[in-house]
């Protein structure tokens, strides 16, 4: 899901409605109101906490009568602009209301409208028609894995999510050390080649674990640098994982634990947030618990948004991190869960648990959330930094 980069939240009237009672946060959702709830009642599930109905109600009402879903929609009674639609808040509200349960009307019509944006390369862009980038394919591959579809299945002119993410992957060609890491696009016909992308590496490596939201069991793969002898096929799946994982730990490792910032100087605590859950989705433990322990230092400034207030996509983003790293997420942020159950609706005294899936499944069950990959990879985030996409958007006027 992003996870996540805040967008840059702009000063003035809300631009939302009075009555949003079932909206997490108090900011103006104009940018990330769907990705935001979505995190929230994915967060709270890894926790184990109550998923007040009424915000679970919010997001299926967000959705479009084709199936997709844009960053907010103030009126739900007027028809959408499909321009304004995307991939990313559509795949990550599939993620959540596949999560809880009693939504397969509204989480199928997602993923056909995810199918109808996918390029010949089998991804997808961030906007309706866009080109495949690796933040916003990683998203759709997770949703289809929530939902208990395999992937790799999903091809056009025979590519699928999986095989264009791979194709964004920098190889033998690359420096060395940027081998492994993911690239946001392909290159441009006669430009330059892709440069590393953090954020998109760190989307691509939660994607190819095979695990999704929240992470409740961690993997048992092992960080491994791209094998490049004379005669080196692409990468498969485990290698392509691995090689992710090895790049990323470098990065935290120049970096105190943590992922900078692509613009600016100091860490990028979301996409660090997303670091977290993708390794341990992996199985890159040591390396999960060193950046959960970076970000545990600065938990209390980066959960705040620039108004001051809590900022629930930043909280969420902790817990689903400290979820998956095995920390207690009330510990961080001075209760995390809580601060983050606090931006939303009155939670109701029945606990909607977090869907565990058993090692035993993962091993031997194809084709099922959290386990197409395990054939090749065994146990094996959003993704996250994808709302940059979002603050790139709004920058350009699209809203």
């Amino acid at each position: 899901m992003t996870a996540v980069a805040l967008p840059v939240l702009l000063a003035g009237t809300p631009a939302y409605a009075a009555d949003d009672g079932g909206l997490y946060g108090s900011q103006d959702p104009g940018f990330d109101g769907t990705f935001r709830q979505s995190l929230a009642i994915l967060a709270l599930q890894s926790a184990g906490e109550p998923v007040p109905p009424r915000a679970i109600e919010w997001l299926a009402d967000q959705q479009c009568a084709d199936g997709g879903w844009a960053p907010y929609r103030a009126d739900t009674t007027t028809k959408c602009a499909a321009k304004k639609e995307d991939s990313n808040s559509t795949a990550l509200a599939v993620q959540a209301l596949a999560g809880v349960g009693g939504f397969s009307a509204e989480v199928d019509q997602g993923l056909g409208w995810l199918r109808d944006q996918q390029n010949e390369d089998g991804g997808v862009g961030y906007d309706p028609g866009g080109a495949t980038d690796a933040n916003s394919t990683a998203l759709f591959v997770q949703a289809l894995a929530a939902a208990e579809v395999d992937p790799t299945g999903e091809t056009v002119a025979e590519n699928s999510p999986v095989d264009a993410l791979l194709d964004l992957q920098l190889g033998c060609d690359a420096p060395r050390r940027t081998r492994g890491a993911f690239a946001y696009q392909a290159a441009k016909g006669g430009g330059e080649e892709p440069a590393a992308n953090d954020i998109a590496t760190v989307a691509a490596l939660f994607a190819l674990s095979g695990q999704v939201h929240p992470v409740t069991e961690p993997g048992s793969g092992e960080p491994q640098p791209l094998s490049c002898g004379s005669a080196v096929a692409d990468p498969e799946v485990p290698d392509a994982a691995a090689a992710a994982a090895d790049y990323l730990g470098g990065v935290l490792a120049s970096n105190s634990d943590t992922v900078p910032a692509l613009q600016g100087d100091g860490p990028d605590l979301g996409t660090t947030a997303s670091a977290v859950v993708a390794l341990s989705a992996f199985g890159a433990a040591d390396e999960s618990e060193q950046a959960m322990a970076a970000l545990t230092k600065k938990a209390s400034r980066y959960a705040k948004g620039p108004d001051g207030e809590d900022a629930p996509a930043s909280l969420a983003n902790l817990v689903l991190a400290a979820s998956a790293a095995g920390t207690d997420p009330t510990d961080v942020a001075g209760d995390a869960v809580t601060r983050l159950a606090e931006t939303g609706p009155e939670a109701p005294q029945t606990t909607v648990a977090p869907k565990k899936r058993a090692t035993e499944e993962r091993e031997t069950t194809p084709a099922t959330s959290g386990s197409w990959t395990a054939a090749v990879v065994i146990g094996a985030v959003v993704a996250l930094g994808v709302l940059v996409l979002l603050r790139r958007r709004g920058e350009q006027g699209d809203q």
